[in-house]
């Protein structure tokens, strides 16, 4: 239904969290760790504290 309506990808690209290799889950992973760490740091900032 997804590809149907142009949202997914048709082939040839891998889906963020849902590919079964493990380089992908792996760099997955870190993404978002570091998205994580980013907004955790920018939180603490605009509360005045220090990162």
């Amino acid at each position: 239904m997804g590809v149907n309506l142009g949202a997914l990808p048709t082939k040839g690209l891998t889906l963020p969290l849902m590919s079964y290799g493990g380089s992908a889950v792996l760099l997955n992973a870190v993404a978002i760790a570091v998205v994580l760490r980013i907004d955790y740091e920018n939180r603490v900032l605009m509360r005045g504290g220090r990162a």
